[in-house]
């Protein structure tokens, strides 16, 4: 039987992603409106909202939709490319505070434009793969070759739960 766990936006990456629309419409407004601007601020200001709506789109395509949780893996929907990790290799699984996650820093990947993915470091959990919408509701799998997947569900202890169940 499979169980599937929904993932919302938290509060920061609403306020990520609106912003950064925000930027991308009204930068290149800015540069048609400055007065005596030359050739290279309208080549800034044609290609920007190109790049925000690229930027946009790659995050949104990335971004986790649901976990999906089978008899034999877990797995993380995506739009584009979902992440399948099999059962049999994972060792732990717990939810995590806030507070035990500690300041978390990005290494390599998305910092809040519809959620958080990649690679990002802290003090008290050391390095991390992501795939998160969140800034809450951390569920820790620990993997066998000891690689940290941070996962933020709706249902935080229900997830934990069903993995538990599945890895007896």
């Amino acid at each position: 039987m499979e169980q599937q766990f929904d993932t919302s936006l938290g509060t920061s990456s609403k306020v990520i992603t609106v912003i950064l629309f925000l930027m991308g419409i009204l930068t290149p407004l800015f540069s048609i409106t400055i007065k005596n601007h030359d050739a290279d601020m309208v080549w800034i200001g044609a290609l920007l909202p190109g790049v925000f709506i690229l930027l946009l789109s790659i995050s949104y395509l990335y971004k986790p939709q649901s976990y999906l949780v089978t008899p034999k893996a877990i797995i993380i929907k995506r739009t584009v490319k979902s992440v399948e990790i099999p059962l049999d290799q994972i060792r732990e699984v717990k939810s995590i505070s806030e507070e035990e996650m500690g300041l978390a820093l990005r290494l390599f990947g998305n910092g809040g434009v519809f959620g958080f993915t990649g690679y990002f470091f802290s003090g008290k959990m050391g390095r991390m793969r992501w795939y998160a919408t969140r800034k809450n509701n951390y569920v820790l799998i620990v993997t066998k070759p000891n690689k940290k997947i941070i996962l933020t569900p709706d249902l935080q202890q229900e997830l934990v739960l069903a993995l538990t169940n599945k890895m007896k």
